[in-house]
């Protein structure tokens, strides 16, 4: 982003919870040693630059969004440094509900990874960019004055919208969702079965030959199959 003739490149954290809501922006200000004084980037000699989200930035964002949440969530991250660093993940770990429970459960994806939320993703920052663009942010502060103004445009009405679209959202209650998945399956091998899934297909297959095999064993059914994508609560769809 050009300011004033220089080149910077900040990072601004757009947080959106689950259920619709916007969480408080997080700007991170590109620092360095030769900026001018005037730009509000200078620091001394003996501080390390900011280029963007690293771990002590990723701790104070958790820090913020931790008081935001009240219930166990999972936190969908990517694997950037800064996110997979054992700093970082044992930061999360200190985050607990009044009751012990942590508050967050970590999911780290490949950092190209497409998943459900990238229509919602692309769809909200079109929204921010639409206002964004049409304000003055040649300056740092007004840079930060034009991201706030722009995130808070986008209502929680949209983002909720969005969010219905893509499935995150949902009226259905966790009966419907548990009945509305049910539908097809024949059975459903639990936890404590799931060791004999390999026994199984071994001996389906032929691998295993001995006239002293016993039938696989009851509950695991005939014609054992994992489709990709389809685990629910640890069993295996067939």
């Amino acid at each position: 982003m050009l300011e004033n003739g220089d080149s910077w490149r900040d990072t601004f954290v757009a947080t959106l919870r689950g259920d619709g809501v916007k969480l408080p922006s997080f700007f991170i200000t590109q620092t360095s040693h030769t900026a001018t004084y005037a730009s509000g980037r200078r620091i001394p000699k003996h501080v390390t630059p900011i280029k963007g989200m690293n771990n002590d930035k990723m701790k104070e964002w958790i820090d913020m969004i931790s008081e935001h949440v009240d219930q166990p969530s999972l936190l969908i991250l990517d694997q950037a440094s800064s996110h997979k660093s054992p700093t970082v993940i044992e930061h999360i770990g200190t985050k607990v509900l009044p009751d012990g429970t942590p508050k967050f459960q970590p999911l780290l994806l490949p950092a190209k990874a497409s998943f459900l939320i990238s229509p919602c993703d692309n769809s909200f920052f079109s929204a921010f960019k639409t206002h964004y663009t049409k304000l003055n942010r040649h300056t740092l502060a007004l840079k930060k004055q034009a991201c706030e103004t722009a995130y808070q445009a986008v209502s929680n009405t949209t983002v909720a919208n969005l969010f219905r679209h893509c499935g995150i959202i949902t009226t259905e209650t966790i009966h419907q969702i548990e009945n509305r998945l049910s539908k097809g399956m024949t059975c459903i091998l639990s936890e404590t079965e799931e060791e004999y899934k390999e026994f199984y297909d071994s001996w389906k297959t032929g691998a295993l030959q001995d006239d002293d095999l016993p039938p696989p064993p009851r509950g695991v059914g005939n014609d054992i199959i994992l489709p990709e994508d389809s685990l629910l609560d640890g069993g295996y769809w067939v």
